[in-house]
């Protein structure tokens, strides 16, 4: 990947659909939860909407695009723990399902989330289009909204790795915190195992880390609108 190939710049009014349907794309094609479940883009939009309708003031998710055909190629979705996303679904009983095992993971240890504003940042869904993986721009968003969020103070994030490259990619670039982990197909929803059949990936796990691991020289930051 050359510097001249990808812009990396803050979630913005012109690629807000664009971001809408890579993420709900991504997820429904590669998350081994949305494919075990079979989720469909219906399952996904009212979910993926209001969440970037919540973070997009918040000027913390970051976004790829490719320079030659000017479509999003990339993006991270971030905020603020102190003024978290409150999803409401009615209409999808798959997400749902994986709402209740996402909240599993934090019994117990709620108490992380009770910090000040601009402290910690919570990541709530990557997605990297599938004609660019392998290019590098998993760890550049990383590397951007670190050192952006630390410019507003924040020392910390916490997200959910779902899948075995989230995972694999936070043990090689993060000093992360394993702070829970629920196997798949040991999670109970409704007196059944909706993923005692995944063989994907083994385990959801819950982790944190401080952001002083992506350190960025100023005169590298992209423009942030």
């Amino acid at each position: 990947m050359k510097d001249t190939d990808f812009n990396f710049c803050i979630l913005n009014d012109e690629y807000f659909n664009q971001a809408k349907f890579c993420l709900i794309k991504v997820f429904i094609e590669n998350e081994p939860m949305g494919k075990h479940l079979k989720l469909s883009e219906d399952d996904l939009t009212e979910f993926v909407e209001g969440l970037l309708i919540h973070a997009f003031p918040q000027k913390l998710s970051w976004i790829a695009i490719d320079n030659t055909t000017n479509k999003i190629a990339a993006v991270r979705i971030l905020t603020d723990v102190y003024n978290d996303y409150s999803p409401v679904i009615h209409s999808s009983k798959k997400l749902n399902i994986i709402f209740n095992f996402l909240e599993s993971l934090y019994s117990n240890h709620e108490k992380v989330l009770q910090v000040k504003k601009t402290t910690l940042l919570h990541t709530w869904m990557t997605a990297v289009a599938e004609e660019h993986q392998q290019k590098g721009l998993l760890k550049t968003l990383f590397k951007h909204g670190a050192h952006w969020a630390k410019k507003q103070g924040f020392q910390y994030c916490i997200g959910e790795a779902t899948n075995i490259h989230n995972l694999n990619f936070l043990k090689k670039y993060t000093e992360f915190s394993q702070l829970n982990a629920i196997e798949y197909k040991k999670f109970e929803f409704n007196n059944s195992y909706p993923f005692q059949n995944l063989e994907e990936h083994l385990e959801g796990v819950l982790y944190y880390y401080p952001l002083q691991y992506f350190p960025e020289i100023e005169k590298d930051m992209p423009a942030m609108y």
